[in-house]
C-alpha cells in the first residue's frame, strides 16, 4: 500500500488508489546547445502511469561553452473518489535552476550541468476515525530541497534529434506538517521518510524528437 523512498528508489508526488507519494522525477532538460545565444523553451504535458501535470523548461547559452537552465513541474490536485465525508487527493510542485558547460562536436553535444531547487507534496487522507465532528480529509505537506548533477549527450542531424542523460540527485526533506490522526500505516511511512531525511539516487532519461526551423516536437522519458 505504501512505496517509500529508499536509497535506490524514489516514490512519486501523485496519489492514486490507496497509495500516496511524496516525490516525482521531472524529465531531464538535455541540452542541444551548439553556440553562444542558442536557446530553447518548452512547455509540455507531464504524464506518468497515474500522474498528470504540466512541465516547463528553458535553457540558454549566454557565452560559448556555458549555459543556464530552468525547470518547473506542476502536478495539480487529483481526486480519486469519495468515502463519506472524506476525499483523498494529492498534488505537488518543484522548481529548480542550474548552470553548466557543453562541448559541441557535430552532430553531438556533450554537457555537464548542476543545479539546485525545491518543492512540496501535499496529500489528503481518509480519517481513521468515525467521529461526526471530523468533516474534512486529513492532510500532510512535505517540503524538500534537491541538488543535482547531470551529464548528458545529445545528437542532432537535419530533422532528427536524440538525447540521453543521467542525473545524480541529492534529495533532502526539510519540513513536514502532518495531522497525526491519519491511518497508522500512512503515518509510519511518513515517519520513515522523515527519519532518513536525505536520499541519493540516479535518474535516467532520454529524448527523441523531430527538429524543424524554429521549433521541435519531442517525446521525453525519465525513470529511476
Amino acid at each position: 500500500m505504501k512505496q517509500l523512498i529508499l536509497p535506490a528508489l524514489a516514490a512519486l508526488f501523485f496519489w492514486t488508489g490507496c497509495t500516496h507519494y511524496y516525490y516525482s522525477p521531472n524529465t531531464l532538460n538535455i541540452p542541444m546547445l551548439r553556440k553562444q545565444h542558442d536557446a530553447s523553451i518548452s512547455i509540455a504535458r507531464y504524464s506518468g502511469a497515474e500522474a498528470k501535470g504540466v512541465e516547463a523548461q528553458a535553457i540558454y547559452s549566454p557565452v560559448k561553452y556555458a549555459g543556464v537552465m530552468f525547470n518547473h513541474l506542476k502536478i495539480p490536485q487529483r481526486t480519486n473518489g469519495n468515502n463519506g465525508n472524506y476525499t483523498e487527493w494529492g498534488r505537488g510542485s518543484m522548481t529548480e535552476g542550474g548552470v553548466g558547460g557543453y562541448y559541441p562536436y557535430r552532430p553531438f553535444t556533450l554537457s555537464l550541468f548542476g543545479g539546485y531547487g525545491g518543492g512540496w507534496a501535499e496529500n489528503a487522507y481518509e480519517s481513521n476515525q468515525t467521529s461526526i465532528y471530523q468533516q474534512e480529509s486529513l492532510q500532510t505537506r512535505l517540503q524538500f530541497q534537491r541538488w543535482f548533477l547531470q551529464p548528458s549527450l545529445s545528437f542532432r542531424v537535419k530533422w532528427l534529434q536524440l538525447g540521453f542523460g543521467m542525473r545524480r540527485v541529492w534529495l533532502n526533506y526539510v519540513k513536514g506538517d502532518i495531522e497525526y490522526q491519519i491511518d497508522p500505516k500512512e503515518l509510519d511511512s511518513i515517519k520513515n521518510i522523515e527519519s532518513q531525511g536525505s536520499f541519493q539516487f540516479w535518474e535516467k532519461g532520454f529524448s527523441f524528437g523531430f527538429h524543424f526551423t524554429g521549433f521541435s516536437l519531442t517525446y521525453n522519458n525519465v525513470s529511476l
